[in-house]
Protein backbone atom coordinates (compact mmCIF):
# COMPACT_ATOMS: atom_id res chain seq x y z
CA UNK A 1 0.00 0.00 0.00
CA UNK A 2 3.32 2.54 0.72
CA UNK A 3 5.17 1.49 -1.91
CA UNK A 4 4.73 3.66 -5.30
CA UNK A 5 3.92 1.40 -8.03
CA UNK A 6 6.78 0.59 -10.43
CA UNK A 7 4.13 1.30 -13.49
CA UNK A 8 5.22 5.26 -12.23
CA UNK A 9 8.87 5.48 -13.60
CA UNK A 10 9.61 9.17 -12.90
CA UNK A 11 8.96 11.96 -10.31
CA UNK A 12 7.29 14.44 -12.58
CA UNK A 13 4.45 11.93 -12.96
CA UNK A 14 3.38 12.03 -9.46
CA UNK A 15 0.82 14.30 -8.10
CA UNK A 16 2.69 17.45 -6.27
CA UNK A 17 0.93 16.53 -2.76
CA UNK A 18 2.97 13.35 -2.97
CA UNK A 19 6.16 14.56 -4.14
CA UNK A 20 5.84 17.08 -1.15
CA UNK A 21 5.90 14.38 1.31
CA UNK A 22 8.64 13.11 -0.68
CA UNK A 23 10.53 16.26 -0.09
CA UNK A 24 13.30 16.83 3.36
CA UNK A 25 12.84 19.94 5.21
CA UNK A 26 15.02 22.80 4.32
CA UNK A 27 18.13 21.99 5.91
CA UNK A 28 18.34 25.92 6.55
CA UNK A 29 14.79 25.75 8.41
CA UNK A 30 15.79 22.70 10.36
CA UNK A 31 17.06 24.12 13.44
CA UNK A 32 13.93 26.10 13.55
CA UNK A 33 11.56 23.39 13.68
CA UNK A 34 13.19 21.49 15.73
CA UNK A 35 13.84 24.24 18.58
CA UNK A 36 9.99 25.43 18.29
CA UNK A 37 8.83 22.08 18.50
CA UNK A 38 10.41 20.66 21.40
CA UNK A 39 11.29 23.90 23.44
CA UNK A 40 7.95 25.28 22.80
CA UNK A 41 5.15 23.59 21.43
CA UNK A 42 6.33 20.59 24.05
CA UNK A 43 7.59 22.28 27.13
CA UNK A 44 4.38 24.47 27.11
CA UNK A 45 3.43 20.91 28.92
CA UNK A 46 6.07 21.16 31.39
CA UNK A 47 5.30 23.22 34.52
CA UNK A 48 1.35 22.42 34.91
CA UNK A 49 2.34 18.71 33.97
CA UNK A 50 4.80 18.24 36.58
CA UNK A 51 3.23 20.22 38.89
CA UNK A 52 1.49 19.93 41.06
CA UNK A 53 3.44 16.36 41.48
CA UNK A 54 1.47 13.50 40.68
CA UNK A 55 3.94 10.35 40.72
CA UNK A 56 2.38 8.17 38.01
CA UNK A 57 2.10 10.93 35.42
CA UNK A 58 5.96 12.47 36.59
CA UNK A 59 6.67 8.38 36.02
CA UNK A 60 5.55 8.24 32.38
CA UNK A 61 6.13 11.53 31.11
CA UNK A 62 9.61 12.76 32.71
CA UNK A 63 11.80 9.92 30.68
CA UNK A 64 9.81 11.05 27.11
CA UNK A 65 10.45 14.73 28.22
CA UNK A 66 14.44 14.33 28.65
CA UNK A 67 14.45 11.76 25.21
CA UNK A 68 12.91 14.55 23.62
CA UNK A 69 15.09 17.26 24.70
CA UNK A 70 18.19 15.05 24.15
CA UNK A 71 17.62 14.37 20.83
CA UNK A 72 17.06 17.50 19.66
CA UNK A 73 19.73 18.99 21.11
CA UNK A 74 22.03 16.60 19.22
CA UNK A 75 20.26 17.79 15.88
CA UNK A 76 20.73 21.44 17.14
CA UNK A 77 24.79 20.43 17.15
CA UNK A 78 24.54 18.39 13.83
CA UNK A 79 24.90 19.48 10.44
CA UNK A 80 21.19 19.46 9.07
CA UNK A 81 22.64 17.73 6.30
CA UNK A 82 23.30 15.09 7.22
CA UNK A 83 20.18 14.62 9.65
CA UNK A 84 17.42 14.77 6.98
CA UNK A 85 16.06 11.58 7.42
CA UNK A 86 16.10 11.84 11.26
CA UNK A 87 15.07 15.18 11.41
CA UNK A 88 12.00 13.72 10.06
CA UNK A 89 11.72 10.49 12.32
CA UNK A 90 12.70 13.04 15.12
CA UNK A 91 8.96 15.27 14.58
CA UNK A 92 7.42 11.97 14.52
CA UNK A 93 8.29 10.76 17.71
CA UNK A 94 8.08 14.17 19.18
CA UNK A 95 4.57 14.16 18.14
CA UNK A 96 3.92 10.74 19.55
CA UNK A 97 5.75 12.04 23.27
CA UNK A 98 3.81 15.76 22.83
CA UNK A 99 0.50 13.84 22.28
CA UNK A 100 1.03 11.82 25.62
CA UNK A 101 2.35 14.74 27.70
CA UNK A 102 -0.61 16.67 26.33
CA UNK A 103 -3.30 13.98 26.94
CA UNK A 104 -1.93 13.57 30.53
CA UNK A 105 -1.95 16.72 31.72
CA UNK A 106 -5.92 16.80 30.03
CA UNK A 107 -6.61 13.90 32.28
CA UNK A 108 -5.01 15.84 35.30
CA UNK A 109 -6.49 18.47 35.02
CA UNK A 110 -10.28 16.67 34.84
CA UNK A 111 -9.49 14.77 38.18
CA UNK A 112 -7.60 17.40 40.41
CA UNK A 113 -8.91 21.13 38.74
CA UNK A 114 -12.37 20.17 37.17
CA UNK A 115 -13.22 17.47 40.09
CA UNK A 116 -14.47 14.65 37.50
CA UNK A 117 -14.21 11.73 38.99
CA UNK A 118 -16.68 8.73 37.00
CA UNK A 119 -14.07 5.74 35.73
CA UNK A 120 -16.14 6.29 32.35
CA UNK A 121 -15.03 9.47 31.55
CA UNK A 122 -11.27 8.03 31.63
CA UNK A 123 -12.09 5.30 29.97
CA UNK A 124 -14.29 7.09 26.94
CA UNK A 125 -11.04 9.87 27.02
CA UNK A 126 -8.62 7.32 26.49
CA UNK A 127 -10.66 5.46 23.74
CA UNK A 128 -11.61 8.78 22.38
CA UNK A 129 -7.76 9.93 21.94
CA UNK A 130 -6.83 6.43 20.62
CA UNK A 131 -9.46 7.08 17.99
CA UNK A 132 -8.11 10.37 17.01
CA UNK A 133 -4.36 8.64 16.72
CA UNK A 134 -5.78 5.33 14.64
CA UNK A 135 -8.25 7.86 12.67
CA UNK A 136 -4.95 9.94 11.51
CA UNK A 137 -2.66 7.09 10.60
CA UNK A 138 -5.58 5.81 8.55
CA UNK A 139 -6.19 9.36 6.74
CA UNK A 140 -2.51 9.50 6.24
CA UNK A 141 -2.40 5.99 4.55
CA UNK A 142 -5.49 6.17 2.50
CA UNK A 143 -4.34 9.55 0.85
CA UNK A 144 -0.93 8.42 -0.38
CA UNK A 145 -2.25 4.41 -1.11
CA UNK A 146 -2.42 3.73 -4.62
CA UNK A 147 -1.52 6.69 -6.53
CA UNK A 148 -1.16 4.96 -9.89
CA UNK A 149 -5.01 4.45 -9.66
CA UNK A 150 -5.54 8.43 -8.78
CA UNK A 151 -3.44 9.37 -10.97
CA UNK A 152 -5.28 7.45 -14.21
CA UNK A 153 -8.86 8.15 -12.59
CA UNK A 154 -7.97 12.04 -12.25
CA UNK A 155 -9.94 11.64 -8.95
CA UNK A 156 -10.66 14.65 -6.77
CA UNK A 157 -8.89 13.95 -3.20
CA UNK A 158 -11.56 13.62 -0.56
CA UNK A 159 -10.70 15.67 2.62
CA UNK A 160 -13.68 14.76 5.15
CA UNK A 161 -11.20 12.11 6.97
CA UNK A 162 -9.15 15.31 7.96
CA UNK A 163 -11.73 16.96 10.04
CA UNK A 164 -13.69 13.68 11.42
CA UNK A 165 -10.58 13.01 13.77
CA UNK A 166 -11.18 16.50 15.07
CA UNK A 167 -14.57 16.10 15.49
CA UNK A 168 -14.38 13.09 17.15
CA UNK A 169 -13.04 14.42 20.69
CA UNK A 170 -16.04 16.42 21.12
CA UNK A 171 -18.07 13.49 23.02
CA UNK A 172 -15.44 13.75 25.37
CA UNK A 173 -15.38 17.82 26.03
CA UNK A 174 -19.00 17.89 26.35
CA UNK A 175 -18.56 16.02 29.85
CA UNK A 176 -16.61 19.12 30.89
CA UNK A 177 -18.91 21.74 29.91
CA UNK A 178 -21.15 20.30 31.41
CA UNK A 179 -19.00 20.67 34.76
CA UNK A 180 -18.78 24.52 33.62
CA UNK A 181 -22.44 24.85 34.60
CA UNK A 182 -21.43 26.45 37.97
CA UNK A 183 -20.18 30.57 37.99
CA UNK A 184 -16.68 29.91 39.39
CA UNK A 185 -14.22 31.66 37.58
CA UNK A 186 -11.56 28.82 38.33
CA UNK A 187 -13.75 26.52 37.02
CA UNK A 188 -13.97 28.18 34.04
CA UNK A 189 -10.44 28.77 33.62
CA UNK A 190 -9.77 25.27 33.95
CA UNK A 191 -12.32 24.29 31.65
CA UNK A 192 -10.58 26.34 28.89
CA UNK A 193 -7.37 25.31 29.45
CA UNK A 194 -9.21 21.46 29.24
CA UNK A 195 -10.14 22.45 25.62
CA UNK A 196 -6.51 24.25 24.88
CA UNK A 197 -5.15 20.71 26.08
CA UNK A 198 -7.17 18.74 23.62
CA UNK A 199 -6.24 21.25 20.89
CA UNK A 200 -3.16 20.63 21.21
CA UNK A 201 -3.50 16.85 21.68
CA UNK A 202 -5.17 16.81 17.93
CA UNK A 203 -2.09 18.92 16.72
CA UNK A 204 0.30 16.77 18.24
CA UNK A 205 -1.22 13.54 16.95
CA UNK A 206 -1.71 14.98 13.42
CA UNK A 207 2.47 15.32 13.65
CA UNK A 208 2.95 12.33 14.79
CA UNK A 209 1.11 10.40 11.83
CA UNK A 210 2.45 12.73 9.20
CA UNK A 211 6.04 12.68 9.77
CA UNK A 212 6.12 8.86 10.89
CA UNK A 213 3.65 8.21 7.70
CA UNK A 214 6.70 10.40 5.65
CA UNK A 215 9.62 8.59 7.05
CA UNK A 216 8.10 5.18 6.10
CA UNK A 217 6.63 6.32 2.90
CA UNK A 218 10.13 7.78 1.36
CA UNK A 219 12.37 4.56 3.09
CA UNK A 220 9.90 1.98 0.88
CA UNK A 221 10.06 4.88 -2.35
CA UNK A 222 14.12 5.87 -2.30
CA UNK A 223 13.86 5.99 -6.24
CA UNK A 224 12.13 9.33 -6.01
CA UNK A 225 13.80 10.71 -2.92
CA UNK A 226 16.02 13.69 -3.22
CA UNK A 227 18.67 14.65 -0.92
CA UNK A 228 18.67 18.44 0.20
CA UNK A 229 22.29 19.65 -0.84
CA UNK A 230 24.51 21.92 0.73
CA UNK A 231 25.18 24.97 -1.97
CA UNK A 232 28.49 26.24 -3.31
CA UNK A 233 29.30 28.55 -0.75
CA UNK A 234 28.94 26.28 2.16
CA UNK A 235 30.80 23.87 0.43
CA UNK A 236 33.50 26.14 0.02
CA UNK A 237 33.23 26.87 3.67
CA UNK A 238 33.68 23.70 4.87
CA UNK A 239 36.50 23.23 2.99
CA UNK A 240 37.77 25.57 4.51
CA UNK A 241 37.29 24.66 7.54
CA UNK A 242 38.75 21.01 6.90
CA UNK A 243 35.00 18.87 7.33
CA UNK A 244 33.21 17.40 5.03
CA UNK A 245 29.56 17.09 4.18
CA UNK A 246 27.45 13.90 4.77
CA UNK A 247 24.33 13.74 2.87
CA UNK A 248 21.93 11.45 4.48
Amino acid sequence: MMKINDSIEKRKNLPMYVLLHLSFLSPSNTKSFVAVFTFIMLDLSLLPLLYPKVNIINLISIPLIVIAHLWAIRLLFKNPYSTQFETILFMGVNGVIGAICYFLLIQKTAYFNLGIEAVSYYVISTLIFIGVFVGFVFYQTKKYANIEDKISKNKKKNQNAKYAAVIAIFPALGYSVSQLAMDQSDLIMYGVMYFVFWIFVVLMIYFAARFLHQYVYMKLNMRFVIFENPGKKEMKQADAEGKGYIIK
